[in-house]
């Protein structure tokens, strides 16, 4: 184990975290993607801390694919959005988004939308530790 993966579970012991990682599939491209990007596992995560519960897909990479590599703690904890993305042009401004043409426009606004749901979630179950959370990157 290494000095990340201890540091998510020192922080999931202090904070009184669990997380499931579920094999939900394997998949070849991100939904939304018109192109394959790579064969890679597909998950169904749920972390649960002071009885709230939030589930949500994690697709893993390619060299774990290709390893049989599972993600662990640290990985879960290391993605999850934990930052305020602001507005909508804000957020394409930062991520490079394309807005030119509406299926861009949609895609990045759908984007937009999961992020913020996300970093709500996260608000939701870690609020009170939130800038501990941050510290796992």
């Amino acid at each position: 184990m290494n000095e990340y993966e201890k540091q998510a579970k020192q922080f999931c012991r202090e904070t009184g975290t669990r997380i499931t990682i579920r094999k939900a599939g394997v998949v070849d491209r991100f939904p939304g993607d018109p192109k394959p990007t790579g064969w890679r596992n597909k998950y169904r995560v749920t972390i649960e801390r002071n009885e709230k519960r939030y589930t949500t897909p994690f697709y893993d990479s390619i060299a774990n694919y290709q390893t049989n590599h599972r993600p662990t703690a640290y990985d879960v904890l290391a993605c999850l959005q934990k930052y305020d993305v602001g507005d909508f042009w804000n957020f394409v401004a930062e991520f490079g988004y394309s807005t030119e043409g509406i299926e861009n426009f949609s895609r990045a606004r759908k984007a937009f939308r999961a992020v913020r749901a996300e970093y709500a979630a996260v608000q939701a179950l870690f609020g009170d530790v939130l800038a501990k959370l941050q510290e796992i990157s």
